[in-house]
C-alpha cells in the first residue's frame, strides 16, 4: 500500500513547482539539518527505502545544496528516462552507479551533500551486518566516503504521517569511528549506520519497502522463488557466452 501511495505522489509531485514541492514537505530536526548542510566538510545523507524517499530527496535543493546521488539502471530503458526526469529536475544529480564513486568522492571534497539509501542487499562488494538479528550484508560506500573525505554522516529518512503529509526527520549527525584499520572501521561505521536504519522500520514497519530482500545473501531459502529465478538467469547467461564462443 505505501509503495502504491508514493508512486501516486512521485506522479503527482512531476507536476508540482518547486514550491509546491518544498511545501509538501516537513522538516524535523531542520536545525541540525541547516547547520550540517552549512559545514564545508561534505555530507553524506544515509537513508532508506521509507515513506516517499522519491519526493523527499529533492529537499537539500530547498536550503541550497542540491543533492548527489547513486542509482542502478532498471531493465527498462523508458523507466529510467521517467525516473532520471523526476529526480533531477529540481537541481539534483542522480548518476549511474558504475563508476560513481570517483565523482561522489570529488563532490565531497568540494563540500557536497551525497545522498545515499543504504538498506539494499549486496552480493558483491558488500560488508556483513547485522539487521534484525540476523546477517546481512550493505554497501561500504557511505562509510568509505565519509572516512576518506572526512565528511559528517547525517542520517535522515522519509516517514508519512497519518494525515498523509511527508516529513523528514533528521537524526543527529555522527562523526566516524576510526582505529587505523580501514577494513574495520568500514565495518563498524556501516553497523552504526544500518542500526540506524533497523531503529526506523521498527517504529514504521509499514512504510519500509520490504521488497529490498536485504537478508537474500545470506539465507536465499528466504526468497525460494527469487532464488530460483536468478539461478534461471544465470544459467541462461553462461549457455549464451558459450554459444558464442
Amino acid at each position: 500500500m505505501n509503495f502504491g501511495i508514493t508512486l501516486v505522489e512521485m506522479f503527482q509531485s512531476s507536476f508540482m513547482s518547486p514550491e509546491e514541492v518544498f511545501n509538501s514537505l516537513r522538516v524535523e530536526g531542520e536545525e541540525e539539518f541547516v547547520n550540517a548542510l552549512k559545514g564545508n566538510q561534505g555530507v553524506v545523507i544515509v537513508s532508506a527505502h521509507m515513506g516517499n524517499w522519491e519526493v523527499c530527496l529533492h529537499i537539500t535543493n530547498y536550503y541550497g545544496k542540491p543533492m548527489l546521488g547513486v542509482a542502478a539502471k532498471t531493465r527498462f530503458g523508458w523507466a529510467d528516462v521517467l525516473l532520471s526526469r523526476s529526480r533531477n529536475r529540481l537541481g539534483n544529480m542522480i548518476i549511474d552507479k558504475k563508476g560513481a564513486l570517483t565523482r561522489m568522492t570529488e563532490g565531497l571534497r568540494r563540500g557536497e551533500v551525497i545522498g545515499m539509501l543504504i538498506d539494499q542487499s549486496r552480493r558483491k562488494h558488500g560488508v556483513e551486518v547485522t539487521f534484525f538479528g540476523r546477517k546481512a550484508t550493505a554497501s561500504p560506500a557511505p562509510a568509505l566516503l565519509a572516512l576518506r573525505c572526512k565528511s559528517l554522516v547525517l542520517p535522515a529518512f522519509s516517514v508519512r504521517g497519518t494525515d498523509g503529509e511527508l516529513t523528514i526527520q533528521v537524526k543527529t549527525p555522527f562523526e566516524l569511528t576510526r582505529t587505523g584499520d580501514l577494513r574495520r572501521d568500514i565495518q563498524s561505521n556501516t553497523q552504526r549506520m544500518i542500526d540506524v536504519v533497523e531503529e526506523m522500520v521498527r517504529k514504521y514497519p509499514d512504510q519500509w519497502f520490504w521488497l529490498l530482500k536485504p537478508w537474500k545473501v545470506h539465507y536465499p531459502n528466504l526468497y525460494s522463488d527469487w532464488d530460483a529465478r536468478r539461478r534461471k538467469r544465470k544459467a541462461k547467461k553462461k549457455r549464451k557466452a558459450l554459444s558464442g564462443s
